[in-house]
């Protein structure tokens, strides 16, 4: 049985700084979130 982990959303400016880099576009929160977890609630 395979388990995905994953959070309800991704674009939480709250998590710059502790997830996100300070800098990273809003644009590109997506992409960076998609390297760390399988999925993601939209």
């Amino acid at each position: 049985m395979r388990i995905l982990a994953g959070t309800s959303g991704y674009a939480y400016k709250e998590w710059k700084g502790s997830f996100y880099p300070n800098d990273l576009p809003t644009d590109q929160m997506l992409g960076f979130y998609a390297r760390e977890f399988d999925t993601v609630e939209i």
